[in-house]
C-alpha cells in the first residue's frame, strides 16, 4: 500500500495529473466514465459512475442498493491540488549573466523557504490547437527530470539568512531555469521545453497552466521505514498507523532474548492474566483479558553488570500486530500489514474499504 501511494505521488506533481491517474485506477475497478453532455441511460443498482470537470476535479460515486432514506449516503472528500507556484504568462527573465528566470506567482499557502535549493521540475496542461477553433485540444505536461532551481545566496553575501529573512514573492522565489546559449532562445527557452517534451509546434500552442513541483522522489525514511518524505500531503487518514513499540524487559540476557533480536522474523507474544473489578453491590469479580502481540526486534537495551543485581536487559518491539481481548471480547484488534483496525469488534475500515 506504501509503495503505492509513493508511485501516486510521483506520478501526480498537479492536480490535473491527478485526475488522469484517479481516473485510470476507477476505470480498472469497474467505474464508468460519465458525459455530461449526454444521457446517462438507465441505471441499475450497484453500478459505478464518474465524471471529470475542466480536468481538475472528479467525482465518483456508486449507486445504493437500499433506498435513500433508509440508508443514507456516504461521502469521502479531499482536494487534489497543492501549494505551490504557478509560472506566468511570458514568464521569461533574463537576468546578468544570459541567466533567465521564470515569473512566478505563489499559488495557495506555500511554507516558501522548503523550496530552496532543490531541483524542481514543471507539471500542468497546455491548451493547443484542436481540429477547429472552437475546440482546442489539452495536453498534460510532466517533465520528468529536474529542471529548474530557486537558489540560496552562499552565506558570505547574506550573513542574516540564519537569522530569519523575510521573503519576496516577487523576487527571493523566481526559479532559474538556465542560460541562454544562442539569441535565438531568447524569449524561448520555456517554450523550447514544452515543444520538446510534448512534440508539437511552437505555433500550435494556445496558452499553458504549469506549476512548479519538487522533482526529488517520493520515499519512506526511518530506522524501520516508519515516516513518509513527500510534498503533496496533506492530513492524516483513518487507517494509517505511525510507528508502535512495546518494551520487554528481562532479568538477564540469554538465547531466548538474543532470538527476539532477529529483524527478519516475527516474534509472537501471547500475554494471559486477570482484571480485578468491584461491582455496584460492592462485590469482587474477575474478568480474563488476553493480549496477543506481534513484531519484529529492533532495539537493545543491555542494562548492567553488576554482582548480586539483575541485568535488566530489554527488547523493543515494533508491533505489527496487536489483539487485546477482555472477558471474551475483542477491546482493539490492529494488523498493519493486513489493514485491519477493529474497536470494540467493529471494522473500523469496513466501509472505506468497501468504498476503494
Amino acid at each position: 500500500m506504501i509503495k503505492r501511494l509513493l508511485s501516486f505521488l510521483d506520478a501526480s506533481p498537479v492536480n490535473f495529473l491527478a485526475v488522469k491517474n484517479i481516473s485510470e485506477e476507477l476505470e480498472k475497478n469497474g467505474f464508468r466514465r460519465m458525459n455530461p453532455q449526454e444521457p446517462l441511460g438507465k441505471i441499475e443498482a450497484g453500478e459505478k459512475f464518474f465524471v471529470t470537470k475542466n480536468d481538475s476535479s472528479i467525482y465518483a460515486f456508486q449507486i445504493g442498493k437500499k433506498p435513500l432514506a433508509d440508508a443514507g449516503f456516504h461521502m469521502i472528500c479531499a482536494h487534489c491540488d497543492s501549494p505551490t507556484f504557478r509560472i506566468k504568462p511570458n514568464a521569461e527573465m533574463l537576468c546578468e549573466g544570459g541567466i533567465v528566470k521564470l515569473n512566478t506567482e505563489v499559488y495557495g499557502g506555500p511554507i516558501m523557504s522548503t523550496w530552496f535549493d532543490r531541483p524542481l521540475t514543471l507539471a500542468g496542461r497546455v491548451i493547443v490547437k484542436g481540429e477547429n477553433a472552437m475546440n482546442p485540444q489539452t495536453l498534460l505536461l510532466h517533465v520528468k527530470r529536474p529542471l529548474l532551481q530557486i537558489s540560496n545566496l552562499a552565506i558570505h553575501f547574506n550573513r542574516q539568512v540564519n537569522d530569519g529573512v523575510k521573503l519576496s514573492k516577487q523576487k527571493d522565489v523566481l526559479p532559474i531555469l538556465g542560460i541562454i546559449n544562442d539569441e535565438l532562445e531568447k524569449g524561448n527557452l520555456l517554450m523550447n521545453v514544452i515543444t520538446d517534451e510534448l512534440n508539437i509546434q511552437k505555433e500550435d500552442v494556445l496558452d499553458f497552466d504549469l506549476y512548479l513541483a519538487d522533482a526529488t522522489p517520493a520515499c519512506t525514511f526511518g530506522v524501520h521505514d516508519e515516516f513518509i518524505s513527500s510534498g503533496r500531503l496533506d492530513d492524516p487518514t483513518v487507517g494509517y498507523f505511525g510507528n508502535q513499540e512495546l518494551e520487554i524487559p528481562f532479568r538477564l540476557l540469554d538465547k531466548e532474548t538474543a532470538d527476539m533480536m532477529d529483524m527478519t522474523k516475527a516474534v509472537q507474544l501471547e500475554i494471559r492474566g486477570a482484571q480485578q473489578t468491584t461491582n455496584t453491590e460492592g462485590d469482587i469479580e474477575f474478568r480474563p483479558m488476553r493480549v496477543v502481540v506481534r513484531g519484529r526486534g529492533g532495539k537493545l537495551t543491555t542494562g548492567k553488570v553488576k554482582a548480586g543485581s539483575p541485568m535488566d536487559t530489554a527488547i523493543t518491539l515494533t508491533i505489527l500486530y496487536i489483539l487485546i481481548e477482555v472477558d471474551g471480547k475483542t477491546v482493539v484488534e490492529l494488523d498493519k500489514l493486513n489493514e485491519v483496525y477493529k474497536v470494540n469488534g467493529v471494522d473500523v475500515l469496513a466501509k472505506i474499504k468497501e468504498m476503494c
